[in-house]
């Protein structure tokens, strides 16, 4: 017997990283197939068949690009002989329904979620609760300049070695779900993630409200710099968080403030920004910047006109930094925002493909700098 299990992996994750995810969870995963594949076949457990199930399978993972179908179809196709044991069909993808039977593989958040045809939870609810156990997610508040932050930690804790440390700076509207599931996407990867607190509370601004804060750290660097490094420090006081391997990543003016962060002169090693805003009132920092720093921009954001791309190159050049500049045909401003269009606001826009594509490009910075 043959199982293909296909993993679509554009879902972010670099090929590399993907295997690894995987491989963390295969051995439970195949113990819970053949457990399924005894059971509907009247097998009784520790029977001399029983015995015999695990060198009569033969596992084949093959990784395909989530952009076509084949993956899925070929899945359908080469599970024949479970189905016929079982009438059960297994996927490790994002969305794919295949059969009666789902192993829905989130990269995100590890969650296993088997469901039978009328929609029970299936034997494999034990797997999915203890990989759903093993992130450690906390709420953490913190002061900068006498005023309460509240950010958002993501680790998993299954071991207590020293990882990555990736600081997350959010969005304009404020700390949101969307900066707090990039920390606990990350923490999946075998990083330890802090989603920061820019505005105060833990929680987004009303509109004008927004308007108001940002209007006053756009005019008071040293302000931005010192929410970064607050951000920074409540993220290197973390027990596994490795200051050899540090990180910071940000969207719209949260990539401002990590780009503030690098030209603070904070030990960061890889500096990320996704439709960030790329001006500065003191370029002439960027010869503070140690680490390499990546900007992921859409041509046609509003908000970054070519101009502040070419100042910005220049910036880099005059600094000498490793830098990269990476634009994505088309795509406007919040293109990583999936809930960009309820702004109501013309040049901001969810585009898929550079959500996907510009994730990637960040892990890839990340596998040369972190290893």
């Amino acid at each position: 017997m043959s199982i293909f299990i296909s993993v679509p992996w554009d879902s972010g994750l670099s090929e590399c990283s993907a295997r690894r995810l995987l491989l963390e969870v295969l051995d439970d995963v195949l113990t819970a197939l053949l457990g399924v594949i005894r059971r509907e076949a009247g097998i009784a457990p520790g029977s001399a068949l029983a015995k015999q199930i695990p060198q009569l399978v033969q596992l084949h993972i093959e990784m395909t690009d989530a952009g076509s179908v084949v993956g899925a179809e070929s899945v359908v196709m080469c599970l024949t002989q479970l189905v016929l044991l079982g009438n059960q069909c297994f996927d490790l993808s994002n969305q794919s329904v295949i059969g009666h039977w789902v192993l829905r593989f989130e990269c995100w958040c590890m969650s296993i979620v088997p469901v039978d045809r009328r929609g029970r939870p299936g034997p494999l609810q034990r797997l999915g609760a203890r990989y759903a156990a093993r992130m450690h997610i906390e709420d953490i508040s913190y002061e900068v300049d006498g005023t309460e932050f509240i950010g958002h930690l993501a680790v998993d804790e299954t071991t207590d070695h020293r990882r990555p440390a990736v600081l997350v700076c959010h969005e304009g509207p404020g700390l949101s779900d969307n900066a707090k599931q990039v920390a606990e996407r990350l923490a999946t990867l075998g990083h330890v993630a802090f989603a920061l607190d820019y505005h105060g509370g833990g929680h987004p601004l009303p509109r004008d409200a927004m308007y108001a804060r940002l209007g006053e750290l756009m005019g008071d660097v040293d302000q931005v710099r010192r929410l970064a490094n607050g951000g920074l420090k409540v993220l290197l006081d973390q027990p596994t968080a490795d200051p050899s391997r540090v990180g910071a990543i940000g969207y719209c003016f949260g990539g401002t403030m990590a780009l503030e962060l690098a030209r603070s002169g904070a030990a960061v090693h890889a500096t990320v920004g996704f439709h960030s805003g790329l001006s500065t009132s003191r370029p002439q920092d960027a010869s503070n910047i140690t680490g390499k720093v990546l900007t992921l921009i859409g041509t046609e954001d509003p908000i970054i006109p070519v101009q502040q791309r070419n100042d910005f190159e220049e910036e880099m050049r005059a600094g000498d930094v490793d830098w990269r500049m990476v634009l994505y045909g088309g795509a406007q401003h919040s293109f990583t925002n999936k809930d960009a269009a309820t702004a109501g606001m013309a040049g901001i826009a969810y585009n898929e493909a550079a959500d996907t594509r510009s994730w990637r490009a960040m892990i890839d910075l990340f596998d040369e700098t972190f290893g």
